[in-house]
């Protein structure tokens, strides 16, 4: 492309590829904080438990197990819920959640967050900030889970349909002021088999104010493919996060959307190791056509006392 990469100095992988949805699930700045410190009540009987504290969002809602072995982000939380800055990974904040888990597998969630997440001026340490220009972060998500395990179940299924809102206030490209903006989402997943699974999860959010309007998702999973145990796991999915046309119209230059191809591995070397190969192939990075489409290699290696 036309602009020149920052170097391999950079602490961000996508400093380098210039993408708009993350190739790293787990990047963040240096420093240490809290993520997660919440207490839960549950009541056995009917099924219900309630939760306070610092929640992650995508702990609970937006959830899709078999996508777990993909890297980039959008597989964990799509880009337009997590365009809005929500209480996720790697930076929480204060919650209320109450769920309902029925014993034949429907379940019910809802919460409410502060709806900017610690000290947007400071990225170091925990900062837990109550302002009434925050707004709050609402999310909703109904549906229904086979009982079972999902790694080993073949009937194993899980469909759901959420709902989200932002009410922290903010300008959109042509100046204008919006009172925050909500979006709907469907997700599925399906084991196909005792080692082959699929899923997919569609997003939608507000088309006149928000900057990402559409995402889509799918992949395919396999498990045991190495001497039959199904502890490994190798991943084929796409992304796709689709600009608005309200913001097109305010930023012409720009593509419609970036896509990713991602091919993962997931394989437990022994009791506490792990290796974890991945490799994406970024169409349209940042939906610039300045840039250069990517391909990014990566390694992970896990140790676990």
């Amino acid at each position: 492309g036309d602009r020149d990469p920052p170097g391999w100095y950079v602490t961000h992988p996508s400093e380098l590829v210039g993408d708009d949805q993350g190739v790293d699930n787990i990047d963040g700045d240096t420093t240490v904080k809290l993520h997660e410190l919440w207490y839960q009540h549950t009541w056995d009987k009917v099924h219900t438990s309630l939760l306070f504290g610092l929640h992650d969002y995508n702990s609970e809602f937006h959830v899709l197990h078999h996508a777990g072995v993909f890297v980039n982000s959008s597989f964990g939380l799509s880009r337009e819920i997590s365009q809005t800055g929500p209480s996720v990974f790697p930076t929480t904040s204060l919650a209320l959640r109450a769920a309902y888990h029925a014993p034949r597998g429907a379940y019910l969630l809802g919460g409410v967050y502060d709806g900017v997440p610690g000290d947007p001026e400071d990225a170091h340490g925990t900062h837990i900030i109550l302002r009434h220009n925050d707004g709050l972060f609402y999310g909703l998500e109904a549906g229904i889970a086979a009982p079972g395990a999902p790694d080993s179940d073949p009937k194993y299924f899980k469909a759901g349909i959420g709902w989200w809102r932002h009410t922290t206030d903010f300008t959109d490209d042509h100046d204008v002021l919006h009172g925050g903006h909500a979006g709907v989402y469907v997700l599925f997943e399906h084991a196909i088999g005792a080692r082959m699974a699929g899923f997919f999860k569609v997003g939608n959010a507000d088309a006149d104010r928000s900057r990402i309007g559409r995402f889509y998702a799918a992949g395919v999973t396999f498990a045991g493919l190495w001497h039959g145990h199904g502890e490994d796991v190798l991943g084929l999915g796409v992304v796709q996060a689709r600009n608005t046309h309200a913001h097109l119209q305010a930023n012409p230059d720009l593509l419609r959307a970036e896509t990713v191809l991602e091919l993962a591995y997931y394989y437990p070397v022994s009791r506490g190791v792990s290796v974890h190969p991945d490799i994406q192939y970024v169409i349209h990075p940042g939906m610039d056509p300045a840039l250069d489409n990517a391909i990014v290699i990566g390694l992970r290696v896990k140790l676990e006392i």
